[in-house]
């Protein structure tokens, strides 16, 4: 976590309870318990889906930015831009994170229409199905 010292900054700063939680054993249950995720782009960003948890996501890597266009086209996401945030003083994150939250059920609902989990099972039936 490159930016864990600025995370957490920020996250002593927000008017809401705000946790920084690094190095968990407990992730799955921690994601069926949230209601929305901060978090980068990458293969987490399809479990939050899977689990319908919008998101507020940051690309961190390029391989990433196919991801989290994709996803915040159909509004299962709203994408932070690190350059916006860091320029102005938490006001863009404020506005971002507003959005999703004004529009908490849509976004969820968007994201759970991503994945349904069940795609391992369905490329095993495919494979056996080979046999």
């Amino acid at each position: 976590a490159a930016w864990v010292g600025e995370v957490e900054q920020l996250a002593q700063s927000m008017p809401w309870p705000t946790k920084v939680m690094i190095g968990v054993r407990n992730m799955a249950q921690l994601m069926a318990d949230t209601d929305l995720a901060i978090g980068a782009a990458g293969a987490t960003s399809w479990e939050l889906c899977c689990l319908g948890v919008p998101s507020l996501l940051i690309c961190t890597a390029a391989n990433q930015r196919t991801v989290i266009a994709a996803l915040a086209s159909v509004s299962a996401v709203v994408e932070l831009d690190r350059a916006a945030l860091s320029q102005s003083g938490g006001t863009s994150f404020s506005a971002q994170y507003s959005e999703l939250i004004n529009n908490l059920e849509d976004y969820t609902a968007a994201a759970a229409r991503i994945s349904d989990g069940a795609g391992a099972s369905r490329v095993c039936e495919q494979l056996v199905s080979l046999i």
